[in-house]
């Protein structure tokens, strides 16, 4: 399989700040340390992408700022699998909808119902979110040697996801803005190597929060969970520290994940 980056992805870090049971949502960012993948200066490929843009994979979550080792970039976001109506933002105006992923029309006319533009606009869909949703703005990243490391964090807010990060249960005695009991718990859950729009349809990783979602892009994992005093936490990894005393409200939790895994297998 070709390269579809100039990046490769050496470290992921992922913070849940803020898990609210009540709004049903997910405040966080997830910081990727990336190294260049340099090509020799004569090469004229066309194929080859360019080192300026750095490519991750989101959907769902509501991207709210990004950074290039401390510095805001820009950037642009595409759903591709939302189809012809799918969401999208520059950076700084926020998405222009915020429909479900599901129900959205894929074709490019509604007046064209044959099963082969279908399967015409569908696969050129799943091709694109292979590539990312999210193009980062890398100009100002230290291209200058294969072992420069850049620091990409992407800040987030995921708020009544429909697949990946589930809230279930019901307490009666609090309700939500809506009128609706508060669930008592959350969970992610994805189908079995749901890595990637063509092996998961698109509901990875990526639909929890923004990663590189794909299964030949592995590195260790550090996973930092800020929650309420009264939640139990568990995450993929080993449990490295617990901080209780820093706040009155929230516990702290520190988990790494020492092997080299894709995306699909953390949560």
């Amino acid at each position: 399989m070709a390269s579809t980056s100039r990046w490769t992805v050496i470290k992921t870090e992922v913070h849940l700040q803020n898990i609210s049971l009540g709004q049903r949502s997910i405040t966080g960012t997830t910081t990727l340390h990336v190294t260049p993948v340099l090509v020799p200066k004569h090469s004229t490929s066309s194929s080859t992408p360019s080192i300026n843009i750095f490519r991750a994979h989101s959907r769902q979550s509501r991207i709210t700022r990004v950074t290039v080792n401390g510095r805001e970039t820009s950037y642009s976001y595409i759903d591709h699998l939302s189809g012809t109506t799918h969401r999208r933002h520059d950076g700084s105006m926020g998405p222009v909808s915020l429909g479900k992923l599901r129900g959205q029309p894929m074709v490019t006319s509604t007046s064209n119902r044959d099963l082969g533009t279908f399967h015409h606009d569908l696969s050129t869909a799943m091709k694109e979110a292979d590539t990312g949703e999210l193009s980062i703005d890398m100009a100002r990243a230290d291209k200058s040697s294969a072992d420069r490391v850049t620091k990409v964090t992407i800040a987030f807010r995921l708020k009544d996801p429909e697949t990946g990060v589930h809230f279930s249960g019901a307490d009666e005695h609090r309700l939500d803005e809506h009128g609706w009991s508060c669930p008592t718990h959350l969970f992610t859950f994805r189908p079995p190597l749901a890595s990637g729009s063509v092996l998961g349809n698109g509901d990875g990783a990526r639909c929890c929060f923004p990663c590189v979602d794909r299964l030949d892009s592995r590195c260790p994992w550090s996973i930092t969970i800020s929650a309420e005093k009264n939640m139990k936490v568990f995450a993929t990894g080993v449990l490295m520290d617990k901080d209780t005393k820093s706040s009155t409200t929230t516990n702290e939790y520190y988990y790494h994940i020492h092997e080299r895994v894709p995306a699909h297998l953390v949560g």
